[in-house]
């Protein structure tokens, strides 16, 4: 397959997208590596792919890595921005800021990688896992995985996530409290449910708050299920 590499540089505005979708592209059998570019005191300039009211699809062993960008996986559009990732690789590493703020998530058959992350790793609306997913994630301030309305890991997915959460808790009324490495959105009205499978498995290990507290669990908002 083709292999792609953007790379940011010192011209870049610090949230320059390194990719802007405003309707579908699909990835198959792709390698495609987007790479920030250091800036001072430890930050990143350059984002990586915004995505509006269309769909990122990563499919057919391709692999898709975002690194050392400002934020990651930037979703004007909100639940209506889609990434779905089949028989392929996702990976953040070294993000500034979110690996996702928002957008509706599918993985299929997925090998899904997040370490270190300033904010979430993934803050999405909606996440649905199916098949042999594998998702890893360490190092995230704020949520590994936060649901604005569901999450449901299906299929034989596995779920790791280690040292995630030590700018936790945080947040306020208007968008969100921050309380565990996986949760559903606490404060706006929304969140409906998160669904554990019979043959999925989730793993919480080394995670503490700003306090140094042990959070290796997670968060069901009251009246959800």
């Amino acid at each position: 397959g083709n292999s792609i590499v953007i790379n940011h540089n010192a011209s870049s505005g610090e949230t320059q997208k390194a990719l802007s979708l405003s309707s579908n592209l699909t990835l198959n059998d792709v390698t495609l590596t987007i790479n920030g570019h250091p800036g001072d005191n430890g930050t990143h300039i350059g984002d990586g792919i915004e995505i509006y009211d269309a769909e990122l699809a990563i499919v057919n062993g391709s692999k898709v890595t975002l690194d050392g960008v400002k934020n990651a996986m930037v979703m004007p559009g909100g639940a209506d921005a889609k990434v779905t990732v089949k028989d392929s690789e996702f990976t953040l590493n070294d993000i500034g800021g979110n690996g996702s703020n928002g957008g509706t998530y599918v993985f299929n058959n997925a090998d899904i990688n997040v370490d270190g992350c300033d904010s979430y790793g993934f803050s999405v609306y909606t996440m649905t896992t199916s098949g042999n997913t594998t998702i890893d994630i360490s190092h995230t301030s704020f949520s590994a995985i936060y649901g604005h309305t569901k999450l449901d890991f299906g299929g034989n997915t596995v779920v790791n996530v280690s040292n995630c959460g030590k700018g936790m808790p945080s947040g306020a009324e208007q968008w969100g409290y921050r309380d565990a490495p996986i949760q559903l959105r606490r404060g706006p009205d929304g969140a409906e449910s998160i669904n554990i499978g019979e043959n999925a498995v989730i793993n919480i290990t080394g995670c503490t708050d700003k306090d140094g507290n042990s959070i290796n669990n997670i968060y069901v908002v009251a009246g959800t299920t």
